[in-house]
């Protein structure tokens, strides 16, 4: 049998060597091609211009308003050259801190995790942190996606916890970076639970509120009803989503025509929502229990990369929560058996598949197409996984009653 303290020394060893890689060559030896648009949309919300205008930043900037506002610190180097570090720099320590929260507030039960795994969550944590290559892969472009990596994970931590209000908050501060984590607002909405409500509200309500006094509402109009609707289109060239794959690959004439896609993306988002929408309502309950919210979250948070019709790699950050959560999934007896080996395939598949599309082509086959494919995938299987646990769930409450009724004719 191998030895504890040598499987603790491997992890370690391995995430070393991740680490040099994704945290040190990828960030500062390469040209950041996302920092640009970041540092100018600081630049314009400073003077009190709107982000979204003008040939060079139309598109180009496609986040809402308060990315602009979170950037505003780099400006402090006027140097945008010295700037970019900066913001590599920041990147980084995003990255680490994201490490931080699924080292310690992740940490499934300890017992479990001796009996079935037997080196401590801590060196999981981040080895996995590192091993799940979206989550670096944007620091190669000077992307945004270690804000949200970082937000989203906390948002997987207070769900985890259990920190209603809190839950509340953090969901709206990753829907302020990036919009699509507003969908996971939905099962709250139809469990009514008023807690997470109250802190969404409220957070949206602030908002709202500095939107007013500042004066940038109607940029923040701009990016909902110019911005979002052509982002697609734009950067179709680069997407991996499935509608913009399926069509460059088999149906080049409708893949160059700009309304066609624009309508396929729309009814693609249509199927792949309403299946949550459907289980949202269906399976409300189930958000009360603790087991049931986890995983609700961990299929909104699969979801969300399948929906927007642009679609890249380090997108998938939406997805690192969900695996995590999936040891708490199978530690509970949640995730079992077939799924269990779906899930951990997919996830596997996520985490390797752009370091092989580094290192490796084969023509006709593009490693990085095949991820929202495997999201579909992970996204049908916990949707079962869900309705099971709801089944699990009504016996277990039938069983209740009956014993409650033998009890009483007893009487």
């Amino acid at each position: 049998m191998i030895r504890r303290s040598f499987l603790i020394k491997l992890l370690l060893f391995l995430t070393l060597f991740l680490a040099f890689k994704g945290l040190i060559l990828y960030p500062f030896t390469a040209v950041g091609v996302d920092f640009g648009k970041h540092y100018i949309a600081a630049q314009r919300v400073l003077k009190g211009e709107s982000p979204y205008t003008g040939d060079d930043m139309y598109l180009a900037f496609n986040y809402p308003q308060f990315v602009a506002w979170t950037n505003l610190p780099i400006l402090i180097f006027k140097n945008p050259a010295v700037a970019e570090k900066a913001w590599d720099v920041a990147n980084v320590i995003l990255v680490l801190l994201t490490a931080f929260v699924a080292a310690v507030g992740y940490r499934p039960d300890e017992k479990w995790l001796a009996s079935h795994i037997k080196v401590p969550w801590w060196s999981i944590a981040l080895f996995l942190t590192l091993f799940y290559s979206p989550n670096t892969a944007g620091l190669r472009p000077g992307n945004l996606s270690s804000w949200v990596l970082l937000f989203i994970t906390l948002l997987g931590w207070a769900i985890y916890r259990q920190k209603d209000v809190l839950t509340g908050v953090l969901l709206i501060l990753s829907a302020l970076l990036k919009v699509l984590p507003i969908f996971l607002l939905i099962p709250y909405i139809m469990a009514r639970r008023k807690k997470v409500l109250i802190g969404a509200g409220a957070s949206l309500g602030v908002y709202f509120l500095i939107l007013l006094v500042t004066g940038t509402l109607k940029n923040e109009v701009f990016f909902i009803t110019h911005v979002l609707p052509n982002v697609g289109e734009r950067w179709s060239i680069i997407s991996t989503s499935i509608p913009y794959v399926v069509t460059r690959h088999h149906f080049p004439a409708t893949h160059s025509n700009p309304v066609a896609m624009r309508e396929l993306s729309v009814l693609w988002s249509l199927i792949v929502i309403l299946p949550y929408l459907w289980v949202s309502f269906r399976y409300r309950r189930l958000l009360w229990s603790a087991n049931g919210e986890i995983i609700f979250f961990v299929i909104g948070v699969i979801l969300a990369p399948l929906v927007p019709p642009l679609l890249e790699y380090h997108h998938l950050v939406w997805v690192f929560p969900a695996l995590l959560l999936t040891f708490h999934l199978a530690q509970r007896g949640l995730l079992r058996g077939a799924y269990l080996a779906i899930a951990a395939l997919g996830f596997f598949w996520l985490c390797i598949s752009g370091s092989l599309a580094d290192v490796i082509y084969f023509p006709g086959f593009p490693f990085l197409s095949t991820n929202a494919f495997v999201l579909l995938i992970l996204y049908i299987t916990l949707i079962i996984v869900l309705g099971q646990s709801n089944k699990r769930n009504k016996d277990r409450q039938d069983l209740h009653d009956l014993q409650d009724e033998k009890e009483y004719k007893s009487c």
